[in-house]
């Protein structure tokens, strides 16, 4: 059986870009307006100079307290034409979603031990404007156990950070929850 990424992957030309933005959306955002990024090196075809602009398109994020609509900058290798987006950090490609928000789901369903309808529940209670469905929690969930050996991974390789990476002799729930009780103060980290 063939795994699925935790994240969709698209298979056309369009590449993404993540850039490092502070944990203050709002901050960003008006911060954003002024200053311009830019884009060097192209993965795919190995030019090293600056890509041209190629547009921007319009983005609805859902936050834990917003709904935002951003501008997504689109960037274009003048080499070989394949365009980027370059998506804030605090984004993850093809989720409305931030990362906090999903963190949040997946962290209050393990950890916390709380039910999707609960979650969801506490989810509109904090922002009105939020479309978080029961059936996007127990996607969530899926995704997260079917990658939970990835995601462990990751921090059995991270060199500031040392625990005992067996999980084999726990439950894939009480995996998730341990993995996710690291999840959120490494978040917390500069």
């Amino acid at each position: 059986m063939v795994s699925k990424p935790f994240f969709p992957l698209k298979t056309n030309p369009t590449m993404i870009s993540i850039a490092k933005f502070s944990e203050n959306i709002i901050k960003d955002l008006l911060l954003r307006e002024k200053n311009f990024e830019h884009m060097y090196g192209c993965p795919s075809c190995g030019y090293k100079g600056m890509f041209h602009r190629h547009g921007h398109y319009d983005r609805n994020v859902v936050t834990l307290n917003q709904h935002f609509v951003i501008s997504i900058q689109r960037f274009l290798c003048p080499c070989c034409g394949k365009t980027y987006s370059l998506l804030p950090s605090f984004l993850i490609p093809y989720f409305i979603y931030t990362f906090d928000v999903i963190i949040f789901c997946l962290y209050s369903i393990f950890a916390l031990q709380k039910k999707a309808n609960y979650v969801c529940s506490i989810l509109h209670g904090c922002n009105k404007q939020c479309f978080m469905t029961i059936q996007s929690i127990i996607f969530f969930k899926k995704r997260f156990l079917s990658k939970i050996h990835v995601v462990n991974t990751f921090f059995a390789a991270m060199d500031c950070f040392h625990y005992d990476s067996d999980l084999s002799s726990f439950s894939k729930n009480e995996a998730a929850a341990i993995l996710l009780s690291r999840i959120v103060p490494f978040k917390q980290h500069p």
